[in-house]
């Protein structure tokens, strides 16, 4: 769930979500999205800013593909960063709390968000 500086709440939901164990780094999988905030997880900017798949990157664990530097140090935030970012929760909310695949906007800057995992049955 994401809210946007305007106020208004927005939602992507996966119907498989899973994060892989410390020898696999946590890497982020994700399938069968619905909802109104569009697919962070997929979104695609010439394939430099794809999270699903990716594994966790800190600021001493750089694992991901920017060559320039590290994500993670740069914005301050562990995250599955592949070349930096598209969307990002834990980066500072000042700067990069963002979700660039929400509807209306192409970019949206968030004033909160939740991520909740219940188990499938």
């Amino acid at each position: 769930m994401l809210q946007e500086t305007s106020g208004r709440w927005y939602s992507a939901e996966y119907w498989s979500f899973a994060i892989d164990d410390e020898a696999n780094k946590y890497r982020l999988h994700g399938d069968g999205y619905s909802g109104d905030a569009g697919d962070g997880l997929h979104v695609t900017d010439g394939g430099y800013y794809m999270t699903d798949g990716m594994s966790f990157s800190t600021y001493d664990q750089d694992n991901d593909n920017w060559s320039g530097a590290s994500c993670a140090a740069s914005y301050s935030a562990g995250f599955w960063y592949n070349n930096c970012y598209w969307w990002c929760l834990t980066c500072e909310p000042s700067r990069n709390w963002d979700w660039h695949a929400s509807q209306g906007e192409e970019h949206s800057v968030l004033s909160a968000s939740r991520m909740m995992i219940k188990p499938q049955y």
